[in-house]
């Protein structure tokens, strides 16, 4: 038996709270209700020895390209490297 999500309105979340969520699930990535986040900030934590593969893979401004052309909703990264590259 297929099971339905709740809605956003079905959430009682606030109206700050249900905008953001909305543009995440439906005006990026897959755009169904669904969210897909690149997870950059496992590579970083375990060392640059992840990167030695695809040495490219260590510049974020890669990975934003990458999660934009792979149709991601975010990705996920430190909140320092965040603050760094992207604010």
């Amino acid at each position: 038996m297929m099971q339905t999500r709740p809605s956003l309105n079905e959430l009682g979340l606030s109206a700050g709270k249900k905008a953001r969520l909305h543009r995440i699930l439906f005006d990026h990535g897959l755009r169904n209700g669904t969210a897909l986040f690149l997870p950059y900030d496992q590579g970083l934590e375990h060392g640059p020895r992840d990167f030695f593969a695809n040495p490219v893979a260590s510049d974020p401004a890669y990975v934003m390209k990458l999660a934009i052309a792979g149709e991601f909703n975010g990705v996920a990264i430190q909140i320092g490297l965040a603050e760094k590259f992207f604010w």
